[in-house]
């Protein structure tokens, strides 16, 4: 009877000792994973807030479109919905090129409010001396293609 007391101690000891050691694992590895804020090797907590979006109507596809010097994307289908951040450094001036067209610089009308769309209607001239891209159409007739196409996409979706 002594023997077998002694080897269900012995077994207890063991199985605590696994536990703790299990639990140990776990700690180490859970603490690698989660960052750690204010530490060099790791990021700190991540910008956080609202999204708001700016919908830059433009009447030439392909056109660039930046934020204060940041790339935001280019005009497709006569638009771009540019997503950024309500609580954030707040944009103050938008940039539209394209090759043939004189860059539209203009200030910002304000920072759209959180899930909001803040409309941005950008009308591009063609430059002096240039066709304004080789199409056969005038400026006007492709952004007004461009408009009604995009609001017969956008019409399912409201």
């Amino acid at each position: 009877m002594n023997f077998s007391a002694d080897m269900i101690g012995k077994r207890r000891v063991l199985a605590v000792c696994a536990l703790l050691l299990l639990m140990g694992l776990m700690v180490q590895t859970v603490s690698a994973v989660l960052p750690v804020p204010g530490s060099i090797d790791r990021p700190g907590p991540r910008i956080g807030g609202g999204i708001g979006y700016y919908r830059i109507n433009c009447n030439v596809d392909g056109a660039t479109v930046f934020f204060d010097g940041v790339y935001q994307g280019m005009i497709r289908l006569g638009m771009l919905l540019a997503r950024v951040y309500t609580t954030g450094t707040p944009y103050s001036t938008i940039e539209v090129t394209a090759k043939g067209y004189t860059t539209y610089n203009e200030p910002l009308p304000g920072t759209p409010l959180a899930g909001k769309i803040l409309d941005i209607d950008v009308v591009m001239t063609p430059a002096d001396g240039e066709s304004g891209g080789g199409s056969s159409e005038t400026p006007q007739d492709t952004g007004t293609k461009f408009q009604e196409l995009r609001d017969r996409l956008l019409s399912r979706y409201r």
